[in-house]
């Protein structure tokens, strides 16, 4: 039976206009065993945090906004960032 479970996938560096730093974490949902080899996989949406535990919404690439903060815009340049 394949059981769900949560995984990070990623770290990166972003910034806000004013060049505060954030570690945006990425998270995706794995099923284990979800594929016929018997392999994880990722499945559902992504999930971005900031390092202690704030929401983060995705724009586009590279691009993020801090909930609960609007306005407040962050980047990233890391060529892997969702």
């Amino acid at each position: 039976m394949a059981s769900n479970r949560v995984k990070r996938v990623g770290t990166y560096v972003a910034k806000s206009s004013s060049g505060e730093k954030f570690a945006v974490q990425a998270f995706r949902e794995i099923i284990d065993g979800s594929d016929s080899s018997g392999s994880d996989q990722p499945q559902g949406d992504l999930i971005l945090r900031t390092a202690d535990g704030g929401y983060v919404n995705y724009i586009g690439k590279g691009v993020y906004e801090l909930v609960g903060a609007p306005n407040v815009e962050i980047r990233s340049d890391d060529p892997n960032a969702p």
